[in-house]
């Protein structure tokens, strides 16, 4: 318990350290508005309207994507408090439920990837071309 104690302090004590905040040079004169980025993937729209089968693989894989991505944050934390209190049953139930995100990502990726609606380069998540198109696989609801 005393290391759990302690591991929390050291967290609490890092997070007080300032961050250093991104700058954007801006040239003498103009005003240049912070620009939201935009979602990588049309799916994430809240307005999003999936037409036919290739959008809706579409739309299911970028939120299995999503859920892996918390799945994997949450897991990982759960793994070192499990490490901290020495508790196997928390280790286990970190390494299934991130065993579980990741079939359910595996899943909707070769469905998308049969259906045409995404293309992966190599084996990762990171480079993921979304292949469906505005008006013919999707609409956006006003």
């Amino acid at each position: 318990m005393n290391i759990i104690r302690l591991a929390l302090v050291c967290l609490l004590g890092i997070s007080v350290l300032p961050v250093h905040a991104l700058v954007i040079a801006q040239s003498a004169g103009t005003t240049v508005a912070p620009v939201k980025p935009e979602p990588e993937c049309p799916c994430d729209s809240s307005n999003f309207k999936p037409l036919n089968d290739k959008a809706r693989a579409a739309a299911e894989y970028w939120d299995a994507r999503r859920k892996y991505g918390v799945a994997k944050t949450i897991s990982t934390t759960a793994a070192l408090f499990a490490i901290l209190a020495r508790d196997g049953g928390l280790m286990n139930e970190a390494q299934n439920s991130l065993s579980k995100a990741s079939s359910d990502l595996h899943a909707a990726r070769t469905k998308a990837v049969s259906l045409e609606a995404i293309k992966v380069s190599g084996d990762d998540d990171k480079t993921v071309e979304i292949l469906i198109k505005k008006g013919v696989d999707y609409t956006l609801t006003p």
